[in-house]
């Protein structure tokens, strides 16, 4: 400690540099993971674009996967496919339905 200097300035200045070398290890310990972390991103990076080329080169060499030329879906193309939703029952077939299970019309 220098002489002159009150007891309460130096503990401030010891406690300052105390503080100021914990902050400069953090922030070199925080510069070490940086540079890990990028190192693993840019192996992360190479890695994901082999997977992208071999996935590209799959989807130009493999055979289309709905070899049917018929793009209708439908194999009978004279036939509703979903008749329940574009019909409906008339009264007269509500009839004649209920007469078949042995009710008596009203």
């Amino acid at each position: 400690m220098p002489e002159g200097l009150n007891f309460d300035v130096w503990d401030r200045l010891v406690e300052a540099r105390a503080a100021k070398i914990q902050t400069e290890a953090d922030l070199k310990a925080s510069a070490e993971q940086l540079a890990e972390m990028s190192l693993f991103l840019d192996e992360l990076a190479a890695a994901d674009d082999e997977v992208r080329v071999r996935v590209r080169v799959r989807v130009r060499v493999s055979p289309d996967p709905n070899p049917n030329p018929n793009p209708n879906p439908n194999p009978n193309p004279n036939r509703d496919p979903n008749p329940t939703l574009t019909r409906r029952a008339t009264s007269a077939t509500r009839w004649r339905r209920s007469c078949r299970r042995g009710a008596t019309p009203s």
